[in-house]
């Protein structure tokens, strides 16, 4: 596995220059995951290789992007915004962007709706991909978004696959924090084990049904802070599992001084649970 973590930690600051990439590389990853278009520029990248980080791979843009959108220009600038991320990974040596595959419906109807979107969005979005060399991991999603069941999850991509020959280029993200919320990570593992590319590991206590629509149960705490079943997690992931395996805990947005305080707790949190023994075990 590529143990990393994602620079979602440090979302809360704008400014690329902020994110603390020596202190990443002393708690004992080798990896990174880029997670917020102001991280994505050549400086964030050679600085974190300047750390001896390894970029594996990049999540495309979230805020105010929906390739499935039923509004056709939000649904086509999105796939342009995300054409853009491709274009720039394809010059870095890194080749796997991350994307989500919709937003939140308000009905069967509309998830519909926006799963043909979705499809028709992701061909496009591939099938570039694939001329750049990169791949394109998608990511299941919270309850009421697009892919919160693993049966649309298996729709989307094997349309999206055959339509271009797409095999190789499209593959799975899964998330773990999400799963936990619909209550199907250990289905993910044990039906769809061999399309992930990679994972988003945090926790959180399942849906608590607060408000779905901006997905507030969706805690991102570290592993062990919430209830998801990692006994069972790692008894039920391949031992020969060699895809990503990012950590993506988010600090809380209190003001500069606090952010980087709890940036700095988090980070020191996981350097703790990594050395402790007691993770990463099947």
């Amino acid at each position: 596995m590529y143990i990393g973590i994602s620079t979602v930690l440090f979302a809360s600051f704008d400014d690329h220059l902020r994110i603390d990439f020596p202190k990443i590389k002393e708690i004992g990853v080798d990896y990174i995951e880029i997670s917020s278009p102001s991280h994505l520029n050549i400086e964030s990248i050679n600085n974190a290789r300047k750390n001896s980080l390894n970029i594996f791979s990049v999540h495309s843009d979230f805020i105010n992007i929906d390739i499935s959108s039923p509004d056709k220009k939000n649904r086509s600038e999105s796939i342009k915004t995300i054409m853009s991320r491709i274009k720039f990974l394809s010059k870095t040596g890194t080749d796997i962007i991350i994307v989500h595959p919709g937003g939140w419906y308000c009905n069967q109807n509309d998830k519909e709706i926006r799963m043909k979107n979705s499809i028709e969005s992701l061909i496009q979005i591939a099938s570039y991909a694939k001329e750049q060399s990169v791949k394109v991991a998608v990511e299941n999603m919270p309850k009421e978004f697009l892919t919160d069941d693993i049966e649309t999850m298996k729709i989307i991509l094997h349309e999206t696959r055959k339509s271009r020959k797409l095999n190789s280029t499209l593959g799975l993200c899964l998330d773990t924090g999400h799963a936990n919320l619909t209550e199907n990570l250990i289905d993910y593992l044990e039906s769809m084990g061999d399309e992930i590319l990679t994972m988003h590991i945090h926790d959180n206590f399942g849906d608590r049904k607060n408000d779905r629509q901006t997905a507030s149960d969706d805690l991102h705490l570290l592993p062990g802070e919430g209830n998801t079943n990692w006994d069972m997690f790692f008894k039920k992931l391949d031992n020969n599992y060699n895809g990503g395996f990012i950590f993506e805990p988010i600090a809380k947005n209190a003001g500069n001084g606090d952010s980087i305080k709890h940036c700095n707790i988090i980070l020191e949190n996981l350097k703790n649970l990594l050395n402790s023994g007691k993770f990463l075990k099947n």
